[in-house]
């Protein structure tokens, strides 16, 4: 399970005097410092989001080294345990034969993070179980 802080903070605007009376005379000054403030706080919230659900696939298996196609850009850390799971069978909507997804499949085993790779990949070692393909999923334990 990977949990994410949000934080956040108030920035008061005007205490008093000219600085009020300016903010009270222009409104485009608040609209602009509003507008500066939810810029800044959009880059953390889609980070955090992005930590809370995710998921990686093995790309390739060379000797004791597997290769997964997410990293620390994606928010694994060295360290990190992954569990691996085969492909389940696809789950359809028997009304509207919509893809639902894909069943939970068999777990593998485990990965355990030892470095990083390119823009956004992770070296990984064998921590338990075994059988692993390229293509199987990964998840954060």
């Amino acid at each position: 399970t990977r949990s994410a802080v949000i934080e956040d903070s108030t920035t008061r605007f005007g205490a008093q005097g000219a600085s009020e009376r300016l903010l009270r005379e222009d409104p485009q000054l608040v609209r602009l410092s509003v507008s500066r403030a939810f810029e800044s706080m959009v880059p953390p919230i889609v980070k955090s989001i992005q930590k809370l659900s995710w998921e990686g696939r093995i790309a390739e298996i060379t000797g004791d080294q597997i290769y997964v196609n997410a990293g620390r850009i994606s928010g694994i850390q060295v360290g990190d345990i992954l569990k691996v799971v085969e492909i389940g069978q696809d789950i359809y909507d028997p009304q509207s034969g919509e893809f639902l997804g894909h069943a939970p499949g068999r777990m593998k085993g485990t990965l355990e993070v030892v470095s990083y790779f390119g823009k956004d990949g992770a070296i990984t070692v064998t921590h338990s179980g075994g059988g692993f393909k390229a293509a199987d999923r990964v998840e954060i334990y």
